[in-house]
């Protein structure tokens, strides 16, 4: 019977199946590491932080009781800065992946308060954390003292606090605004900022994506990351000190840089302004999605047609192109022609149709600028050549308005359960301070000249969208500001302005600087002369 005797089993012990368990779990953990498994690399992120930030010694509000303790002991009207962590930058991210919020108030430490840290291990949210609704308690107790919010990028924090408090906090100082107002001409980064102005280049500066290795920082533990996190709020505190005396009518800074204008806009136009975008982006716009797809549908028609004609008008050339391809082993021409490879249409224009310098500063160019001198020289006028360009400036026009806006407005809306897309807006991006679009859509550069693009957004039942422009309006007040009596003479005339600019410039009567003629026709030399005067006058 020895034969058949079976081996003993060996059963581990608790511990060492839930070291197991967690080995498993790490290792199909939805975090995905370069090198290492995921406990290795979190180890090596708190060793990274504590190495950077050094001697450092912030708060960790880890309990209900202790965020709202920090929140009592704030003075009345007191400044408090602010700043939230969460998983990502996406609407969602920022609506539903709050990791925890950042505060510091004068005399109190800054501190961490982790909310919706989860487990790299079990997926499963982490013990000793805030709610959310003990985080609105909070500020509650901060509105009743009339706090003073601060922040740096409030345009973001807003949209993480609304979806928390249901109403967007008073923005009192914006850091990034106030930077990008008193320096457009510098990075606007909170540590590079802080660096400069506040620890005059001792500090360094240390990246959120250096730091942690672009794991999510609701996956850090707060016992780590609230190192970096709440100290974020000190260098924001910080940098508001160091801009507000600059900010500030009557103090000696503000009077000797000459910022009392600058100072107005800040507190009467750009704090304000910060709200309304923030309201913009929640709202977002509503998509039209049966139309939408109406636009899909017509203009796959255009760009099918469009690429027909472009292949037409390549088609005389096939030998050439076929023999080219024979003799230049190991080359990007195809045939037929990749209308979107810049290399293809190189070889297209400069070695097959051999058509010599096109555009001078490019000699090779293939861009829209040499598209254009092609479709406007007479030089290229009933020439293949430009039989092709027209053909593809007409092909790549209706593959931009399917590509950048009509799928893109489509795949937006449908992952949206109420259709609504949301672009960021922003007021102090752009070196001019004009108002820019980024994000997932920029709502800005939809095309004027296909119109009914526009038709996908929808105003919702019983309401309107309306269309308005303020006609001229940098330079009416440009010449308000600079007193020019031939500007404002312009004006009071009723005269195009930029037909006037160019009737100085060029030396010529204004009726041959207008766009048109007096029977409606199209006047081309006018046309060009305002073109440029236009540039001119609104160029920086």
């Amino acid at each position: 019977m020895e034969l058949f005797k079976l081996q003993e089993r060996q059963s581990p012990n608790v511990s060492h199946i839930i070291a197991k368990i967690r080995e498993e779990e790490c290792n199909k953990s939805k975090i995905s590491v370069k090198k290492g498994t995921l406990i290795n690399k979190l180890k090596e992120i708190e060793l990274n932080v504590k190495t950077n930030l050094g001697d450092y010694h912030p708060i960790l509000l880890d309990s209900n009781e202790k965020w709202i303790e920090y929140c009592n002991n704030i003075g009345e009207n007191d400044i408090v800065s602010l700043d939230t962590e969460t998983s990502g930058l996406s609407f969602k991210d920022q609506t539903e992946g709050l990791a925890g919020v950042c505060i510091k108030s004068i005399g109190q430490t800054e501190a961490y308060a982790p909310v919706g840290h989860i487990s790299s291990i079990t997926e499963q949210p982490l013990s000793n954390q805030v709610s959310k609704e003990s985080i609105k308690q909070g500020f509650d107790i901060m509105n009743k003292k009339h706090c003073r919010y601060v922040f740096h990028n409030a345009y973001y924090d807003l949209i993480v606090l609304k979806a928390i408090l249901g109403y967007f906090p008073k923005v009192y100082w914006d850091t990034l605004v106030a930077a990008a107002m008193l320096n457009e001409n510098e990075p606007h980064s909170l540590k590079v900022l802080y660096d400069k102005y506040v620890m005059e280049g001792k500090a360094g500066v240390h990246k959120f994506v250096e730091l942690f290795d672009g794991i999510p920082f609701n996956r850090i533990n707060p016992k780590v990351g609230y190192y970096y996190s709440a100290h974020d709020c000190l260098m924001t505190e910080q940098l508001y000190l160091f801009q507000k005396p600059y900010l500030t009518v009557g103090t000696e800074e503000c009077k000797v840089c000459h910022l009392e204008g600058v100072s107005k806009v800040f507190y009467t136009e750009e704090i304000p302004l910060i709200e309304v975008l923030a309201d913009m982006k929640w709202r977002g716009i509503q998509i039209d999605i049966d139309m939408a797809y109406k636009l899909k549908e017509k203009y796959e028609k255009l760009q099918k047609e469009a690429l027909d004609k472009f292949n037409e008008a390549v088609s005389p050339l096939e030998d050439k192109i076929k023999f080219y391809i024979k003799q230049h082993a190991g080359t990007q021409l195809e045939y037929p022609i990749n209308y979107n490879s810049p290399v293809q249409i190189k070889i297209l224009f400069y070695e097959i149709i051999n058509t010599g310098v096109i555009f001078e500063k490019e000699p090779t160019g293939t861009g829209k600028h040499v598209l254009d001198k092609i479709l406007t020289s007479p030089k290229y006028e009933n020439t293949q050549l430009k039989k092709i360009a027209g053909a593809l400036v007409d092909v790549k026009k209706y593959d931009k308005a399917l590509g950048t806006f009509i799928n893109k407005i489509i795949g937006l809306a449908e992952s949206d359960k109420n259709h609504v897309v949301r672009p960021d807006f922003n007021s102090v991006r752009t070196r001019t301070g004009r108002l820019s679009s980024s994000g997932d859509l920029n709502i800005q550069q939809l095309p004027s000249h296909m119109g009914d693009i526009r038709n996908m957004f929808y105003a919702g039942d019983n309401k309107v969208l309306i269309l308005c422009d303020y006609s001229r309006q940098e330079v009416a007040v440009c010449a308000a500001v600079s007193g020019d009596e031939k500007m404002i003479q312009a004006f009071r005339d009723g005269i195009d302005i930029y037909s006037h600019v160019a009737s100085l410039a060029f030396n010529v009567p204004y009726k041959d600087c207008c766009e048109f003629n007096d029977d409606g026709t199209t006047n081309k030399e006018g046309k060009e002369r305002r073109s440029k005067a236009k540039a001119i006058v609104l160029g920086e």
